[in-house]
């Protein structure tokens, strides 16, 4: 997470929260939506999964963007996300 982070907090006018709590990052969300144009999330995060957590997240602000990732396999992915 902090390759991202850090990569993308270098990008002028561009502000980065990073968590490794989905119960925080979700929080932080529904505390800042306005703020929120993009969330990256890894699969295997504590509490809730990303798919979990961007499905979520989507519920509450359908036009935001999402982008899922993993350095690991991830079974039914497709049924996951549907």
């Amino acid at each position: 997470m902090s390759l991202f982070r850090d990569a993308l907090s270098q990008i002028e006018g561009v502000q980065v929260f990073g968590f490794t709590d989905s119960t925080l990052a979700l929080e932080n969300f529904k505390l800042n939506q306005w703020a929120y144009n993009l969330i990256l999330s890894d699969f295997r995060i504590p509490i809730m999964d990303g798919i979990e957590l961007l499905k979520t997240v989507k519920a509450m602000k359908p036009s935001i963007k999402t982008l899922l990732f993993s350095a690991f396999g991830i079974k039914n992915f497709e049924e996951a996300i549907c």
